[in-house]
């Protein structure tokens, strides 16, 4: 298997040239997650799409949608779950930090920590909920930590490449949000989870 380095040089590489498809599929999540009711199947659109050029297949606006519509439950599942987990341990982070006993700062440690982990699992979830043959997300929140587990090293230089891009984007060049932020982020998700599985068989 390549290095985390050659990989990501190489699936850069794909994406720019893929980057008409993904510019297209990244202004059409931009548009349809304005509306809070298709922010969630907009993101399952978003992943269905960019897994089939992860694939190294064709897609456009049509596979957007195509996602958009036969993911709309998955999405939304995907979305809930996320912003579940995330409330219940940020929430007992700021219960804890704030009760001013001299061990609930490690305590509130422990669950920042949780929320993080659960934050990097999530480059995986959704790849993984496509390719799996049954789409149930504790299965694939499982197979995300095994993919960590068995190639720690490739998975947080993903990680790392994909949050250095968010960051980039959001801190100095915002309107890469409009055009290529979450398609690139996505496609890479997607395309290291292949990588993974194809290495791991």
């Amino acid at each position: 298997m390549k290095t985390s380095g050659a990989w990501i040089r190489e699936a850069l590489a794909d994406a720019y040239y893929d980057s008409i498809p993904l510019i297209t599929i990244n202004l059409l999540w931009c548009l349809l997650t304005l509306p809070p009711i298709t922010a969630p199947p907009a993101a399952a659109g978003l992943y269905y799409a960019t897994n089939r050029l992860a694939h190294r297949r064709s897609a456009n606006w049509r596979t957007f949608f195509e996602g958009f519509r036969a993911h709309f439950w998955l999405g939304w599942r995907w979305v809930l779950t996320n912003l579940l987990v995330l409330a219940v341990l940020l929430g007992d982070a700021w219960f804890y930090g704030r009760m001013g006993w001299g061990w609930g700062e490690w305590v509130q440690g422990f669950f920042v920590g949780l929320a993080i982990l659960w934050g990097l699992l999530q480059i995986y979830t959704f790849p993984l909920l496509l390719e799996q043959q049954e789409r149930r997300m504790l299965v694939a929140v499982r197979n995300s930590a095994v993919l960590y587990l068995r190639r720690p090293l490739f998975s947080i230089g993903l990680a790392l490449v994909v949050i250095l891009l968010i960051g980039l984007s959001t801190c100095l060049l915002p309107p890469c949000w409009l055009f290529f932020t979450a398609s690139l982020s996505a496609f890479l998700a997607n395309r290291g989870t292949i990588v993974l599985i194809e290495s791991l068989q």
